[in-house]
């Protein structure tokens, strides 16, 4: 019985456990680690959903529906023993994983793009949802949360995404991503059996990732790298530390899988990169110190594609990106002074942070897996491709968390950190929309390189392979003028002269085509355009024209186009300069 003035113990208890209550701190809510990669798969599957119903387009086309290889699994081996431009040059690349994938494709739904498109998606989202994983090794759940949506989200994976080809980059860097993760295991299991597991399933994954392309090479140097740039890693004894990682099983397994991968490459495909054109790379015709220069100067393009991925474009051959030819050009003085910034950046980065060990690791990604593709240290069958910086945007990814997290720990209340969602929500809208926008362009080929020449007007190889497009729809008037620009951007282009000399045939502009196959004979003479050449003057009934054009014929010559010049000497006289010759 209460009485005035009066509680009871009952009732004194209750109000003070309401007040606790009431005066407890409210935890904030959390979102779960299957929460944030759900959403992650979310992210990436909206933003590249408009990659979906295109078509093939682009390499795309040799390497899967113009390639018998692939379209049965009755003798996939045979994908482990070639090249993987077999079909249409020799040597050079050597990717049987990514080859397996589009052989498994194609048996489970035949010559549908549309399965392709939505694998390349679904594995795209994974291997952001592998990032976060990663990242969260150093960082807080939110800081590696936005390293992955940043991943899923940039329009620098577009051209990845989009292009089926770009499956060989998803691969690679998905494989390259379970290494890392399993390494880290491996490293901190203290049982041997454990730490023998992880290290296998380490080289497993090395093996998939340098089978889907070859820039993961740099597993080989991460693994190891990564034993000294966990969090608690260091314990002050540098030397046995260093002897003590090297020494670890997962490091030696990772070590003999990348051996092995290169004495099969090595075998059926050769070390180096196969035949490179001029036109798509001239970097290799430029010399030694002209090729750094020139590519020290893409790599700080490259740089800044990561911080502004807009108006990006899917190629950029000659001449969109002239050779630097000397040493005191401005574009090499600012791409010096571009990456003595970042560099001191990093150095300060690492005196100054707690983290440290995921500021040197994500730098050491963007260093390790660019530099096989920079053309830094031997010269690739591309000068610049925006889909190479695949790979090396998990290291961006990365560092980008780390940055996020500095400024949000810094940031004194807890409504000064939401404020700060506002513009990376804005950010990553802005980015979604142009994934969407930008994979429609990859919708077909005339799309396609219809952007190509807006982006890139001075790519001689673009300029051909829209006019290639543009034949396929009847639009011939405009294909030779886009041959014809081609041209006049690199007169060095066999092909582009040669495709130019047959088109120009048949539309009856002998004259024309007879000059454009001159030219194609002088940069590579070959057997089928000199029996081209020789078949029009035969056709037309000019003696003369063959005996004028024969100069141009290098051996070997096929037994046709010989005998067609033995005909035309048999009935020229030799006070005529021309004599009429029955068709064939």
């Amino acid at each position: 019985m209460q009485q005035h003035g009066m509680t009871t113990p009952a009732a004194a208890t209750m109000q003070t456990a309401a007040q606790e209550i009431a005066n407890a701190p409210r935890r904030a809510w959390r979102p779960g680690i299957w929460f944030q990669a759900t959403l992650l798969l979310l992210l990436a599957v909206c933003a590249f959903l408009g990659s979906w119903l295109n078509q093939y387009s682009y390499d795309d086309i040799p390497l899967i529906p113009g390639n018998p290889d692939v379209q049965s699994l009755a003798h996939w081996p045979r994908l482990f023993l070639q090249s993987y431009w077999h079909n249409i040059d020799t040597g050079g690349l050597y990717r049987p994983v990514t080859m397996l994938s589009f052989a498994l494709g194609w048996h489970f739904r035949p010559n549908d793009p549309t399965a392709y498109h939505a694998a390349n998606i679904a594995l795209h989202g994974l291997t952001a949802v592998l990032v976060m994983l990663l990242a969260r090794g150093w960082l807080s759940d939110g800081a590696s949360f936005a390293a992955g949506a940043w991943f899923a989200l940039t329009p620098l994976h577009v051209e990845v995404v989009a292009g089926l080809v770009g499956r060989s980059e998803i691969l690679s860097t998905l494989f390259m991503l379970i290494a890392l993760l399993c390494a880290w295991r491996a490293f901190e299991e203290t049982q041997a059996a454990a730490s023998w597991g992880w290290g296998l399933a380490t080289a497993c994954s090395t093996l998939l990732a340098l089978g889907s392309k070859e820039t993961a090479i740099a597993t080989l140097a991460l693994v190891p790298l990564l034993q000294f740039c966990r969090p608690g890693a260091r314990d002050g004894r540098r030397g046995s530390g260093w002897r003590e990682g090297l020494g670890r099983p997962v490091v030696w397994l990772t070590a003999l899988s990348g051996a092995g991968y290169m004495a099969v490459r090595w075998h059926v495909a050769g070390l180096l990169t196969g035949t490179i054109r001029f036109e798509v790379n001239p970097l290799a015709f430029a010399g030694v110190a002209g090729r750094v220069r020139t590519a020290l100067w893409i790599s700080g393009l490259n740089l800044w594609a990561m911080v502004w991925p807009f108006h990006l474009s899917p190629d950029y051959s000659y001449d969109q990106i002239p050779v630097i030819l000397r040493w005191s050009d401005p574009h090499f003085v600012l791409a010096v002074l571009l990456w003595g910034a970042v560099c001191a950046w990093l150095l300060v980065a690492v005196a100054g942070y707690g983290r440290r060990g995921a500021v040197l690791f994500g730098a050491a990604v963007m260093v390790l897996t660019y530099l096989p593709v920079s053309n830094l240290l031997v010269p690739i069958g591309t000068i610049r491709a925006i889909r190479l910086l695949y790979a090396p945007s998990v290291g961006a990814a990365l560092l980008l968390g780390v940055a996020w997290q500095s400024v949000s720990t810094r940031l004194p209340a807890r409504r000064m950190r939401a404020a700060l969602l506002v513009p990376v929500f804005i950010l990553g809208a802005v980015y979604a929309l142009s994934d969407w926008r930008e994979s429609a362009y990859w919708e077909d080929n005339g799309t396609l390189f219809s952007l190509g020449v807006r982006r890139a007007p001075r790519s001689s190889h673009m300029h051909a392979a829209r006019s290639a497009a543009l034949f396929e729809v009847g639009r011939m008037d405009e294909g030779i003028a886009e041959l014809q620009t081609a041209v006049a951007l690199d007169p060095r282009y066999p092909q582009a002269w040669g495709r130019l000399a047959d088109v120009l045939e048949h539309r009856g502009r002998s004259v024309e085509a007879r000059h454009a196959y001159h030219q194609a004979l002088r940069l590579e003479p070959t057997a089928d355009l000199c029996r081209r050449l020789l078949q029009m003057d035969l056709a037309a009934s000019r003696a003369a024209d063959v005996l004028a054009d024969q100069p141009f014929c290098k051996p070997p010559l096929n037994p046709e186009a010989i005998a067609a010049i033995q005909q035309a000497h048999a009935r020229l006289k030799p006070a005529a300069t021309a004599s009429a010759l029955p068709r064939p």
